[in-house]
């Protein structure tokens, strides 16, 4: 008989012998009957633990009950049952005495014990009723509130035909092997009186205390301490959710179908999960991620981790790992997530001041770019081959940062930036192993020479102004080149093909013109001379040239690294997509702003505060150069006024890397926007703009 046929069964016994309210349709026969089928399946007697002295009896399930007593608890050490299938009601005290702990072997090897409910009264449990003129027999409600606070050792151990056993409202201490191969326990509820059923509260569990059980789930919502192997080899386990103050190494060892893990603790060792080869999902708070904790979980796709430290070899062979959060950490100890081939995307938090040897070691698909910018006083060290063969395209390293040998060894790197008082070993990018790398800096000499590697100088102060430099020719706002809908899509392809060389606008425009010459009402039916330019607007904007599909999302981590990369010259601009505006804009890059800003005049909260901002040309505008040679923009759609001209940073979009909060004028602003149009938007978050790919533009 399969777990879940078990505990169907088990689910109905426990319904009809707990509760029947009176007047209520029988579930049990009359009284007669029900005593003759108890009869018949009789069980020879059974005797566990100590049997001394006059007992507690149930007669109905025929139990004798065995205890002592001081001066203020009672213990129960010992029991003989005579019957199958036994729900064992135990009352909350015993000669006056609060019932407080079952005694070491209390109960080991009853095979005879269905379900346990420690009340939290003094009986009588059962009750005659009449029911269309015969008698029958229910059971009170059970309503728990017990002072039941500990289990010894072995207490219920082999008591295979154990389903549930149901606790009242106070701390319970599981000592070691207390349910130790109740192959058929798969329930523990904590209950009070007053309020039901309760989160579970254990004060510890000991070593094996669940080992060999039918357990699918385990809540806690307060533990002092889960020992090591409490709940080893626990094979029908699939979710734990829990807090404890100590999970003890080995504590979930082999809980092979455990699927899901979200713990709060306080201290978690080492080999905590191993050979749990089930797990899909870790969130875990705790001051430590144990070293070997999920070592070759094949099936865990992805780690949300609020951890100080993660120990060694703690994700080695995670080969469907996908995404990993860090949120505090300090510590990264050496082969943490060697061997995640699937390993895509990673935060690095600032907090963080030691990454290991080989932590991320042939971890392939690890692409983009990696932020290491010290500006918390605090240094870092990257050591040996701690990135080494991964898919890294970028890294960025600013301030107190050591980087040692081998550290981005691999043949996909291309870009990185060096700055402030880094130290590189000379061999820290493998030299002939990064044949396309360049190295940006705003020193004089290059920081990693002997290898050989072509170093740029940059004046990283003018990286704002040196990307509008770059890119002022291709500014434009010509929206009616489309159609009365708009052209964004068109417009900002025909942009970025032209950035890239993919498209010659001599052949478009009259001659001596660039796209910032077009003038405000050129679209083809007044201006004929512009035909060339409007129709390839209008072939990329009505063969939508864009795969939507293929966009991908900017995280908050994300603003620095475009920051700096745009800072050097090196960001590559692509199209940004506003999802819920329907909306594209040419993307050229980031910009950390000195000092952040507010907008007194947003429909949004005017209060806050944004401190980056996307360069982006937005095609609601016009540009032209003033007078001094600065790109300024005048609103020019059906949701802008167009009634003045103003800088063009104020059409960017803003974000604050806190909340991430957009804001931008053209649909945020009262003083630029057409009456309360723009109130209809919803509002831009960051989590509403993606970038395209360049395998996502045609």
């Amino acid at each position: 008989m399969n777990s879940k046929t078990r505990r169907t069964i088990a689910a109905l016994c426990a319904i009809a012998a707990v509760s029947m309210p009176l007047g209520a349709s029988p579930v049990l026969s009359d009284r007669s009957t029900h005593s003759a089928v108890l009869t018949a399946v009789a069980a020879n007697e059974q005797t566990s633990g100590k049997c001394n002295g006059t007992p507690y009896v149930d007669e109905k399930y025929g139990v004798k009950l065995y205890y002592t007593t001081d001066n203020t608890s009672a213990v129960i050490t010992g029991c003989k049952t005579t019957k199958d299938s036994v729900i064992l009601n135990i009352p909350k005290q015993l000669v006056g005495k609060d019932v407080v702990t079952i005694a070491d072997n209390a109960f080991k090897n009853q095979t005879n014990i269905r379900n346990i409910y420690f009340y939290g009264i003094n009986g009588p449990f059962y009750y005659t009723y009449q029911y269309y003129g015969k008698e029958y027999e229910g059971t009170v409600d059970f309503k728990g509130g017990s002072a039941i606070a500990n289990i010894g050792k072995s207490a219920f151990e082999g008591c295979t035909e154990l389903r549930s056993i149901c606790l009242g409202d106070k701390k319970v201490r599981i000592n070691e092997r207390a349910f130790y191969g109740c192959s058929t326990f798969f329930d523990i509820t904590f209950n009070s009186y007053s309020s039901g059923c309760i989160d579970p509260l254990y004060s510890e569990i000991g070593t094996n205390a669940f080992t060999g059980s039918d357990l699918t789930e385990f809540r806690c919502a307060a533990c002092d301490k889960i020992d090591s192997y409490a709940f080893g080899g626990c094979t029908e386990l699939v979710r734990v959710n829990a807090t404890a103050d100590l999970i003890s190494s080995h504590a979930f060892d082999g809980c092979s179908m455990l699927q899901y893990v979200n713990v709060n603790a306080k201290t978690m060792q080492g080999y905590c999960f191993l050979n749990c080869g089930s797990v899909e999902e870790v969130n875990i708070k705790a001051d430590r991620v144990g070293y070997h904790s999920f070592e070759n979980s094949k099936k865990l796709k992805k780690a949300v981790l609020d951890v100080k430290l993660v120990g060694e070899w703690a994700f080695s062979g995670c080969s469907a790992l996908t995404d990993v959060t860090l949120n505090n950490t300090v510590t990264i100890e050496r082969h943490a997530f060697q061997y995640c081939d699937a390993l895509k995307n990673i935060n690095i938090p600032k907090t963080i001041e030691y990454i290991g040897t080989s932590a991320f070691y042939k971890d392939k698909n690890l692409k983009g770019a990696s932020v290491f910018i010290r500006d918390n006083g605090r240094p870092l060290t990257i050591d040996t081959s701690a990135f080494y063969m991964t898919g890294l395209e970028d890294v960025v390293l600013s301030g107190d940062v050591t980087v040692n040998k081998y550290a981005f060894r691999n043949d996909t790197m291309k870009n990185a930036i060096v700055e402030g008082n880094v130290r590189l070993d000379s061999q820290a990018f493998g030299g002939s192993y990064s044949p396309y790398l360049t190295i940006y800096g705003n020193t004089d000499a290059s920081p990693c020479a002997a290898s050989r590697i072509p170093y740029v100088k940059v004046d990283s102060g003018n990286g704002y102004s040196n990307t509008i430099n770059k890119y002022k020719r291709y500014f434009n706002g010509v929206r009616n080149f489309a159609a009365e809908k708009g052209s964004c899509a068109g417009i900002s392809t025909l942009q970025l093909k032209a950035i890239r060389n993919e498209i010659d606008l001599s052949t478009l425009l009259p001659e001596g013109k660039d796209l910032i010459d077009v003038p405000m009402h050129a679209y083809k039916h007044s201006m004929p001379e512009y035909k060339a330019l409007s129709d390839v607007i209008i072939d990329y904007q009505a063969n939508q040239r864009l795969k939507y599909s293929s966009t991908l999302s900017i995280e908050l981590s994300d603003l620095e690294k475009y920051a700096k990369q745009t800072e050097y010259g090196i960001f590559d601009p692509t199209i940004l997509h506003i999802t819920n505006h329907s909306h594209v804009v040419l993307l050229l890059g980031m910009s950390k702003l000195d000092e952040p800003v507010r907008f007194e005049n947003a429909y949004v909260d005017p209060s806050r505060t944004y401190d980056y901002m996307f360069i982006v040309c937005e095609n609601g505008y016009v540009f032209k150069p003033n007078n001094e040679k600065d790109l300024v923009a005048i609103g020019y759609d059906h949701n802008t006024d167009g009634d003045k001209w103003i800088d063009v940073k104020q059409t960017y979009i803003y974000v604050d890397s806190t909340t991430g909060n957009c804001y931008q004028q053209r649909w945020d602003d009262k003083c630029n926007v057409k009456g309360e149009k723009v109130a209809k938007y919803s509002e831009i978050t960051l989590d509403k703009l993606k970038v395209f790919p360049h395998d996502g533009i045609e």
